[in-house]
């Protein structure tokens, strides 16, 4: 996996022609054994002991034999033996193959090649061709390279560096003229400060200084000192120290690895903290300390377990990232280039968790390489290799793991948040590769939200055009319905059918609105609800005609709504019945409340019809209504039909469960949108009760139900002054107030407090009822503000308000209303 700038082609990819924030995966014949990042250039060596370059081609560092750019990996020629180390730096390359010999090309000046004098000046300057480092009877088995500079290791673990040597950093011992840069054209030893050879064990070269570790533990520096990239207390604060000197901090700490950028140093202890000491702000000296930065262990959240690799870019780059024992990858510092592996304006020195996109973090990495703007990371683990044919659609080499690494992969899954492989599949729309997979269990997912995917997100996010003519498009299509169908058919992922995006839109939503009726058919014969509201207040059926959504109903066995009346009511009901049709709300009319159970099971809501006809009998209608509510746990609601007198022992829970009350308006329609309005959302709320995991009601919160407004007031028009009157009292002392005829009715049930101004005009007016209705059928507290002291209420007005205080308009009384709205909040 590779992120950060690619200008020069630095993360063989064309799609990101400036910069990759995110980590993009490296397409190369065969699996990646190691990394090295450059300046603006890459190399990689592969599981044949081949090693592939690309980037930027200046001076010839790629090895091809030109000076040619390549945005992708290219093999490198004339290695003769497979290649067991590799590093790349600012505008060289240096390799090591079995039989130990060692290999550089790229720019030669300063020495860095280790070729001798003839290539570090004139025409042999550039070396675009690997060119063999004479080191006599050594037995390298290790090489690597910073800045200007080179380096090898040989069994015995003595080190021989060549390069640029003005600031010391090569731990050569040689002094510096003071008209002429010091060069290493040629290996020579490293010697600690006592002239011996130092043992070494680990080492980093940075730009101008480099660390080294010993076998016991031990950390010696060299190089330039003057930003405090060493570290070194005083009296050692002179710019340059030449010979490698042993660092304070070995006697506290055993060192097992050490990394060196541009201008920082971090090290890893053996019990695996990380350890780090850079200039502040990017490089500028602290007057205060004498440019003396003491070492710190790094305590960031993710750095709990213990830190395994890390990255240091280079001086420019500004940025570091590191490894822990899970596999995470962290990174901190700059990101101008997206080199911390971030989205843009990522940028500081708390470390963040690197992502491969929204659902899915890095893991598993082994090794981290970083450059001057780019960075990669390796990972080896059959699991994750799996899952990355998953996401490139790879379903040859897919079947191919699962013969052979059969238990492995399919009990695999991303550490981060428990994605199978059927997850990532789902993800990245491989239906191809759906059906294999769902041969074995389907996973559960840790996060909820991801676990969906199984179906959901793949349906909401990739509906093709049915009736496309592009071949591609037309095999994924089919494929696609392959897919679905196999998903389906196993029944693993029934329960996410329902999934909301996060425009509220439902699989049955996006499938109507293309007019895709074999995947809307699909879908409902699967059970998917008809019922979901998106966003918009709309249900799926409402983007198909009448007679098309009432097809779509036949197909399944629930009802919305079961009306229930006399045999009187019949007519009204069945007009109601087809009236609410058309707001998508599907019902039937019964006169029967005990026979069909069945019925009663399937049913959503039940609506009864209250009139003066069934009087008689309406106690023991209203025992059977309240048995079928609780024994099938339905919400109860009731209609007024006409007045009626009611017997003592059903008035109240009449009352309590009335929606709209027909013959207190003159206009049927108004009634009947009065009606709807709210059943819809009944409807809506009962199937969220009924556990359906939304995208959308998660990403709603409290904005969709009005913010900070606490307070709703309901009032007719002719009570307006009177209502704007009450808001300014209470926006005075901080309480945001919905006016009810300026805004949705929907906030008279999402409120904290509910307060009506009753008077002759609002009594009669249908919408401050049905208000009423909705806040006491959502639980709300209801607060009355008389307008006059002597107003008649009705039976159904005089129960809502017979328990509660009431307000008048006096200043006495209204200089209490704030208080009581604070007791009720």
């Amino acid at each position: 996996w590779m992120w950060g700038r690619n200008t020069s082609g630095e993360l063989a990819s064309d799609k990101h022609p400036v910069c990759a924030y995110v980590p993009i995966y490296l397409s190369v014949p065969h699996p990646v054994v190691t990394i090295s990042c450059g300046k603006e250039h890459s190399a990689a060596i592969l599981s044949t002991g081949e090693v592939y370059t690309w980037g930027g081609g200046s001076y010839g560092k790629l090895g091809h034999g030109d000076s040619i750019s390549r945005t992708y990996p290219k093999l490198v020629e004339g290695l003769f033996y497979k290649v067991i180390s590799i590093g790349c730096a600012n505008e060289h390359t240096i390799a090591l193959t079995e039989a130990g010999e060692v290999f550089t090309w790229g720019f030669g000046a300063m020495g860095r090649l280790g070729l001798g004098s003839e290539y570090t000046t004139g025409s042999q300057v550039a070396c675009s061709v690997p060119k063999m480092v004479t080191i006599e009877d050594a037995e390298i088995c290790r090489v690597g390279a910073g800045g200007a500079c080179s380096y090898a290791i040989n069994k015995k673990k003595d080190m021989w560096a060549w390069g640029f040597n003005d600031d010391g950093q090569l731990g050569t011992l040689q002094s510096k003229n003071a008209n002429i840069s010091v060069k290493n054209n040629r290996p020579s030893l490293v010697m600690a400060d006592d002239k011996t050879n130092l043992k070494v064990a680990e080492v980093s070269m940075g730009d101008r200084h480099t660390s080294f570790v010993t076998p016991s533990g031990d950390l010696y520096m060299c190089g330039k000192n003057d930003d405090s990239r060493l570290g070194f207390p005083p009296p050692h604060q002179t710019s340059s120290i030449r010979s490698p000197l042993l660092h304070p901090i070995s006697k506290s700490y055993k060192i097992a690895k050490v990394y060196c950028g541009g201008l920082a140093t971090i090290v890893i202890d053996i019990c695996g903290q990380l350890i780090r000491w850079e200039t502040p702000n990017g490089g500028a000296p602290d007057p205060t300390t004498k440019n003396y930065v003491s070492a710190q262990i790094v305590k960031f959240r993710g750095f709990e377990q213990p830190i395994t690799e890390v990255g240091v870019g280079g001086t420019c780059g500004g940025h570091a990232t590191c490894v822990n024992s899970l596999g995470e990858m962290w990174s901190w510092g700059k990101n101008n280039f997206g080199q911390k592996g971030l989205p843009p304006m990522s940028h500081g020195q708390n470390p963040s968790r690197v992502r491969l996109n929204k659902w899915e973090t890095i893991e598993g990495a082994e090794e981290i390489k970083c450059g001057v703007y780019h960075g990669a990371a390796l990972i080896t683990s059959i699991s994750y290799i799996f899952f990355q044919f998953i996401r490139d659609g790879n379903l040859e080499k897919v079947k191919l793991m699962i013969d052979r690494h059969w238990k492995k992969v399919l009990d695999a899954s991303t550490k981060s948040n428990k994605d199978s492989p059927l997850h990532i599949a789902c993800i990245h729309g491989r239906y191809g590769i759906i059906p294999d997979l769902l041969q074995t269990t389907l996973k559960t997912n840790d996060q909820n939200n991801t676990a969906l995917h199984i179906l959901a997100k793949l349906i909401n996010t990739t509906i093709v055009d049915k009736d496309a003519t592009d071949d591609e498009i037309k095999n994924k299509n089919e494929d696609y319905f392959k897919c679905l169908e196999a998903i389906l058919q196993s029944g693993g992922a029934q329960s996410y059918i329902d999934y909301q995006n996060i425009d509220g839109d439902t699989a049955l939503h996006i499938a109507l609105r293309k007019g895709d009726d074999k995947m809307a058919t699909m879908l409902i014969q699967s059970r998917a609800s008809l019922n979901i509201l998106n966003k918009k207040n709309e249900v799926a059926l409402e983007y198909c005609d009448i007679s098309l959504a009432y097809r779509y109903k036949s197909m399944t066995d629930i009802v919305d709504l079961q009306i229930l009346c006399s045999d009187d009511e019949l007519d009204f009901a069945e007009q109601l019945s087809q009236d609410l049709s058309e707001a998508f709300i599907y019902s039937s009319c019964s006169t029967d409340y005990t026979s069909d159970e069945k019925c009663a099971a399937n049913m959503r809501i039940i609506l009864y019809i209250v009139s003066n006809n069934g009087v008689f009998d309406l106690s023991a209608r209203h025992n059977s209504l309240l048995q079928l509510a609780f024994t099938f746990n339905k919400p109860v609601f009731s209609i007024w039909k006409e007045k009626a007198k009611l017997p003592p022992d059903v008035e109240k829970v009449v009352f309590q469960r009335q929606l709209v009350d027909f013959s207190n308006t003159t206009n049927y329609n108004d009634a009947i949108t009065q009606l709807s309005a709210p059943l819809k959302r009944l409807i809506y709320s009962y199937s969220i009760e009924k556990g359906i995991s939304t995208e959308a009601t998660a990403n709603s919160g409290s904005q969709e139900l009005g913010g900070s407004e606490e307070v709703f007031i309901s009032y007719s028009a002719e009570d307006t002054e009177v209502a704007e009157r009450v808001q300014a009292i209470l926006v005075d002392e901080g309480i945001g107030c919905f006016m009810s005829r300026k805004t949705d009715a929907q906030h008279a049930v999402s409120c904290t407090v509910f307060l009506v101004i009753l008077s002759a005009e609002s009594c009669k007016d249908v919408s401050v009822r049905s208000e009423i209705s909705l806040a006491e059928n959502h639980s709300r507290p209801i607060i009355p503000i008389f307008k006059t002291n002597n107003l008649r209420l009705d039976a159904s007005l005089a129960y809502t308000t017979a328990n509660v205080p009431r307000f008048f308009l006096d200043p006495t009384s209204l200089s209490q209303l704030k208080y009581t709205v604070e007791v009720y909040k």
